[in-house]
């Protein structure tokens, strides 16, 4: 028991020590969707918000909103969680394996080799190899490591549950493969990998007790999908229902097939000779069996699975490595199209396959346990290198982006995400480059048509930005957020009619009816209206379903000034102002209540901020210089007046503008 406790500690240590530069690597690519970005994690109360976001992977989600509930978006907490997770999978690989040598009849093949050294092996290559770095570092893969720990864990139970008499052991195995259900949906393959483990390691011979085992098992895999998909679409048709198995229709389930045979070579390269990893790979589609390589790739695999048969009564582990990789694989490698064909993280419970091979052919390459450890820490030491350089790569944010664009220079996502990194740092003239860069590698490109849009909107290029946001809900009828975008852009173009704006809001909300900014957009509508009952509806609907949206509380604040309830107001905009602290409207609005209530240093405070976050706004340096002089600091004032002249004529503000020209031509010459 003391050399399994020693075991636990070194992959602990082994798994913090290559991983710990990983902590610093920022939220990229989909984590910006996944977390940054996510309104259903915001509320850790509202557990209905979660499951209607994504009832597949509500699990997972769940651990992101606990995330945030106790560190918000402190990146460095949702890598503790992807790399604690990683440790624990490498801890219940080593386990199964251990559990696997004292029950099944494998000492004659694996010879003077104690069962223990090989699972040892095992768990330090799949917890080192590089190829796991996608899953782990890359935090929204959080649902892959969620997924393989029900999957391990859940054969580790089933397999201390096969003796009837330790039948506690089976209804936690089924326990466990039911909440993996919410994680990530290859936990589904989990049946097949049993049956795998049944065979090669328990080998039941009567087929009743065996198919009796199976079938709970079967009947989850089966039943909690349908019901989250009857759940979702509310509709019982097959034929519908059938559609929902395949992401994309760019391509037919054959020739996503035949693609996934070259994959499945890559994938194998990738095994053996982790270089040239890519996030995003620009991987071509095969159309046909015949197309070179298909047919080629399918031929050498065609051969490993034959080998792997042809092998088994010598070398078992061998056999079991492959048909490991294959049923693991099985759901993201087969006829279910997937609009990504491959991803690096899809080998991460493969791996554990993979590892367990290695580990055996080394000791048949080696003989002696001595060796064999001297072997697997010269490869710990170099696969630990390989991923903690990898980790570094992870962590240029910029360098990341240009190095993927580099290695595929033909896929629009990768110039679309650029674009999106550029403006994030405020460089908005290289994002507009970069998302004309993806628009011309696909013009229909709904995400680079909104973002390239937004910009043209922001930047006074309105009837441009119009155009692009119109080409991408055509593109994409159930993309909410252009839909919203659309519909902001209308409403600030015609607010004296704004029924095409409350359009684009239902649009969006038909789609996704708990899109904030949407029901925040309808109330803005509302209050400009003067419909303040309505409006106040909208806002605090708003409100109950994204907690954390800020504008809902800056708009229901303005609703209250409007009324005349300005400790109301004064709430919400503290409110606001408490989730994006950047809120210069909310920031002035709070200093016009200060100022009448006398409270000129927090109303000081609150102008200064607004001018801050708002610098070439007139009515916020306006209000500064009202209150600057009210005080006697008449330079300030004059210094605040100008400025706000100066920010006026920029918007062309005529009353603005005279108003402040008076009150300049008022002030003494001192």
């Amino acid at each position: 028991m003391a050399f399994h406790w020693l075991v636990i500690l070194h992959l602990a240590l082994l798994g913090a020590l290559i991983y710990r530069n990983a902590f610093g690597v920022p939220f990229i690519f989909d984590d910006i969707y996944t977390v940054v970005n996510n309104p259903a994690i915001r509320d850790l109360s509202s557990l209905r918000g979660l499951w209607v976001y994504d009832p597949s992977r509500f699990l997972t989600h769940l651990s992101f909103a606990l995330n945030f509930h106790f560190g918000e978006l402190n990146v460095r907490g949702y890598h503790a969680v992807n790399i604690v997770l990683h440790a624990l999978n490498a801890m219940l690989l080593y386990a199964l394996l251990v559990v696997t040598w004292g029950r099944a009849s494998l000492r004659q093949s694996l010879g003077a080799l104690p069962g223990r050294w090989l699972a040892f092996g095992a768990a330090v290559l799949f917890l080192c190899h590089p190829i796991q770095t996608q899953a782990v570092t890359y935090i929204s893969q959080r649902s892959t490591l969620m997924a393989s720990f029900c999957y391990l864990l859940t054969i580790l139970l089933y397999f201390l549950g096969s003796d009837l008499r330790r039948w506690r052991y089976y209804a936690a195995a089924i326990l466990v493969f039911f909440a993996g259900l919410f994680t990530k949906p290859i936990i589904i393959s989990l049946p097949f990998a049993l049956l795998l483990w049944e065979i090669f390691f328990l080998r039941w011979k009567g087929g009743r007790v065996l198919a009796a085992r199976l079938v709970p098992f079967l009947i989850l895999a089966c039943g909690v999908p349908l019901l989250l998909m009857l759940w979702k679409y509310r509709i019982l048709d097959v034929a519908y229902l059938s559609q929902v198995t395949r992401e994309t229709e760019d391509y037919s389930r054959a020739e996503y097939l035949f693609t996934q045979f070259n994959v499945l070579i890559l994938y194998i390269r990738l095994l053996f000779f982790p270089s040239g990893q890519q996030l995003d790979y620009d991987f071509p589609i095969s159309r046909g069996f015949w197309d070179f390589p298909t047919w080629l790739s399918f031929a050498a695999l065609a051969l490993l699975v034959v080998w792997a048969v042809r092998v088994f009564p010598r070398h078992r582990l061998f056999s079991f490595g492959i048909f490991w990789c294959l049923v693991t694989l099985s759901l993201e490698s087969s006829v279910f199209p997937i609009s990504d064909v491959i991803f690096e993280h899809r080998l991460y419970l493969p791996m554990a396959g993979f590892a367990v091979m290695a580990a055996y052919g080394i000791w048949l390459a080696v003989r002696t346990p001595a060796r064999f450890l001297l072997v697997i820490y010269l490869l710990a030491a170099v696969l630990g290198t390989l991923t903690y350089q990898r980790n570094f790569f992870w962590h240029d944010e910029l360098n990341f982006y240009l190095d993927m664009a580099r290695r595929s220079p033909n896929k629009a996502r990768i110039r679309n995400n650029l674009g999106n990194y550029y403006v994030a740092k405020g460089n908005l003239a290289a994002a507009v480059k970069e998302y004309e860069k993806a628009l011309d590698l696909d013009p229909a490109f709904p995400e680079a048509l909104n973002n390239l849009g937004n910009i043209y909107a922001e930047t006074g290029r309105r009837e441009e930005g119009k155009a692009l946001l119109e080409r991408a809900v055509a593109a994409d009828p159930r993309f909410y957020e252009a839909h919203y975008n659309l519909g902001f852009l209308l409403w600030e173009q015609g607010q004296e009619d704004p029924r095409a704006a409350w359009d684009s809001f239902h649009k969006a909300l038909a789609v996704n009816p708990r899109f904030a900014p949407a029901i925040n957009g309808l109330g803005r509508i509302c209050l400009a209206r003067r419909d303040l009952d309505l409006a106040k509806f909208y806002f605090e609907h708003a409100i109950r379903v994204d907690p954390s949206y800020p504008h809902s509380y800056e708009n229901l604040g303005s609703l209250y000034m409007s009324a005349g309830l300005y400790d109301d107001a004064k709430n919400a905009y503290l409110q606001a102002i408490r989730r994006r602290p950047s809120l210069a409207v909310a920031r002035n609005n709070l200093g016009n209540i200060y100022a009448m209530e006398g409270l000129d240093d927090l109303a000081l405070q609150e102008y200064q901020a607004a001018v801050t976050f708002s610098p070439c706004w007139a009515g916020a340096h306006f209000n500064l210089a009202n209150l600057l002089l009210k005080q006697g600091d008449l330079s300030g004032a004059e210094q605040s007046y100008r400025k706000a002249l100066e920010c006026a004529q920029k918007e062309n503000n005529l009353s603005m503008i005279r108003s402040l020209e008076g009150k300049l031509g008022g002030m003494s010459p001192e």
